[in-house]
């Protein structure tokens, strides 16, 4: 437990944003764009060592569904749980499995889900916690 608190403060959630332009094949100025902030938002972030707000991280999931939204609040876990293209979206954890469409209301619907469960995870809100603590 804690290397993984360890590992979760060395690499934040900046810096799990900033490794996605590269597993898209993108840039980051063009994944900033694209979760409506301007260039250079990412590195103001890590500079500071800021966190990125709600909307930032809704836009990113509604873009980006594949990537596991506990992973890029905790760094734990799986960094993709969403299976896309043309099936519903399948999301396991535990024993609980969601299946979804991927119409938008209900992406929005199933992401606001998600983060409530991701922050009723005891590990999330000892990191978070941790991070509080910290500033």
């Amino acid at each position: 437990m804690l290397q993984i608190i360890f590992n979760t403060l060395e690499e934040t959630i900046v810096d799990r944003l900033m490794s996605i332009p590269k597993r898209e094949g993108i840039s980051k100025n063009q994944l900033e764009r694209e979760i409506g902030k301007t260039s250079g938002y990412l590195n103001v972030l890590k500079k500071k060592g800021s966190l990125p707000g709600i909307e930032v991280l809704q836009n990113f999931i509604s873009i980006y569904p594949k990537y596991s939204l506990r992973w890029i609040l905790s760094g734990e876990g799986p960094e993709l749980e969403i299976e896309c293209g043309r099936y519903p979206m399948r999301i396991a954890e535990n024993d609980d499995d969601y299946t979804v469409d991927t119409k938008k209301t209900e992406r929005d619907d199933l992401f606001k889900a998600l983060i409530i469960d991701v922050l009723k995870d005891q590990d999330v809100q000892n990191v978070i916690k941790k991070i509080t603590l910290q500033h």
